[in-house]
C-alpha cells in the first residue's frame, strides 16, 4: 500500500509539472504567436483572422493569473 501512494504521489507531482510548464512555455516566449502565424500567409487572410486566432489562443489582455485560472478549469 505504502509503494502504491508513492506511485502515486510521484505521478500527481509529475502531472503538475508537465501542466504548468504546458501552461508557461508559450506564454513566456518573446515574440506574438499570432503575428507570426499570420506572417506566413503574407497579407491573404482577412484582418478579423488576427482577432480569431488571438481568441482562439487564449491570448487577450487578461493578465497571466487570470488566463491560468480559466485555463486549469
Amino acid at each position: 500500500m505504502r509503494y502504491l501512494a508513492r506511485r502515486f504521489a510521484f505521478y500527481l507531482v509529475t502531472a503538475w509539472a508537465a501542466l504548468t510548464l504546458n501552461f508557461l512555455i508559450p506564454r513566456l516566449m518573446p515574440g506574438d504567436p499570432v503575428q507570426a502565424l499570420l506572417s506566413r500567409f503574407r497579407g491573404r487572410l482577412d484582418p478579423r483572422a488576427t482577432e480569431a486566432l488571438t481568441a482562439m489562443f487564449g491570448l487577450g489582455d487578461e493578465s497571466m493569473c487570470s488566463t491560468a485560472r480559466t485555463w486549469s478549469t
